[in-house]
């Protein structure tokens, strides 16, 4: 079941870096090996155990250098 997170991870950061658009900004990122992406979602969600692992793949791509992860973003008023 680990592998089926890391490869979803994986392709999440690739269709990531797939649809960036304003490549003048250099928004694409390094996807990271299997044990670093398991290493990060372990932590992850263990810091944030109500989160998904969809949220841990967006973290991670803000933590490469990526645009800030929706769930950081202040909530419009």
């Amino acid at each position: 079941m680990v592998v089926l997170y890391e490869q979803w991870v994986a392709s999440f950061i690739a269709s990531y870096n797939y649809y960036q658009t304003d490549r003048a900004r250099k928004l694409e990122v390094d996807v990271p090996d299997f044990p670093t992406i398991n290493a990060y979602l372990d932590k992850f969600c263990s810091d944030k155990p109500l989160f998904t692992v969809a949220f841990g793949a967006a973290q991670l791509v803000q933590e490469l250098g990526g645009v800030k992860a929706l769930h950081n973003r202040p909530r419009p008023k």
